[in-house]
């Protein structure tokens, strides 16, 4: 009686994670520029752009590695959105003219954006 509970317990639970499957598109996606430079994100025909985060500013001395001791960025991910949710493909300037500086000194940021492709 026991064994039989736990191998349908346990044909219950193989059946589960055979029907589960991943979709690849959800995978979050990573893409960034330096300042003066565009970001373009993209995603397959049929799928939207979901921005999950962005950040603006001098990290991770992606660009510039002069200042390796200072960290200065701000989360600019509602902006980015407005540019890029929903849509197919966008592009992103990055620079001053689209984000508020974030760093008191004058140093060479760039922009990072985190998204998913929905369908």
């Amino acid at each position: 009686m026991m064994f039989e509970r736990l191998t349908r317990v346990l044909l219950t639970l193989l059946a589960t994670l055979l029907l589960t499957s991943v979709d690849a598109s959800n995978t979050p996606k990573k893409s960034w520029a330096c300042e003066g430079m565009q970001v373009t994100i993209t995603c397959d025909s049929g799928e939207t752009i979901n921005v999950l985060n962005a950040e603006y500013g001098y990290f991770d001395k992606v660009c510039d590695q002069e200042h390796p001791d200072i960290v200065c960025r701000i989360t600019v991910t509602q902006r980015v959105a407005y540019i890029c949710q929903g849509r197919l493909a966008c592009t992103v300037e990055v620079g001053s003219s689209n984000f508020q500086n974030p760093c008191s000194q004058n140093l060479y940021k760039h922009l990072e954006i985190v998204y998913e492709c929905k369908k």
